[in-house]
């Protein structure tokens, strides 16, 4: 569904009565597209008729549904909301998101990499506990926000 590479699915929360609400943010056509989606499971009534029989469970991947093409209706509403102003778009029924599940969608383009460090050094970051490398690149993003708004000397 979307263009970019970088687009992210996170599920939101699952209610008391199993609705489970998803957040996606990608580009559609270097547009950022937000998508809300609800779902929610429920069972069918016992019937005695033929017709009502529970169908076969289908599982379906994330994948799956994000790299399908786009129907001809969906092209044509994506198109439609392309030209639609911000000022007449109703996000009256998309609560607010909070810091916390913002901060959990931002996934900086991090790579990789092995870097030796000294025992002690490795001994005093492991001591706050779990995340010791999310602490090295706090550290050092701080240590390269701080230099590059310092004067030049």
């Amino acid at each position: 569904m979307f263009d970019d590479e970088f687009h992210i699915l996170s599920m939101d929360r699952v209610d008391e009565e199993g609705e489970q609400r998803w957040h996606a943010i990608g580009l559609v056509d270097d547009i950022p597209l937000l998508v809300v989606h609800a779902h929610r499971s429920t069972k069918m009534a016992k019937k005695s008729s033929v017709s009502s029989r529970r169908e076969k469970l289908v599982t379906v991947k994330a994948e799956d549904i994000l790299g399908k093409p786009l129907t001809k209706r969906q092209g044509a509403d994506l198109a439609r909301l392309k030209n639609l102003p911000d000022s007449e778009i109703d996000y009256s029924d998309v609560p607010e998101l909070t810091e916390k599940q913002l901060s959990r969608m931002f996934q900086p383009n991090r790579q990789l990499v092995a870097v030796r460090l000294d025992q002690d050094v490795l001994k005093w970051l492991r001591s706050f506990g779990p995340g010791y490398s999310t602490r090295i690149n706090k550290i050092l993003r701080a240590v390269m926000e701080a230099s590059s708004s310092a004067p030049a000397a």
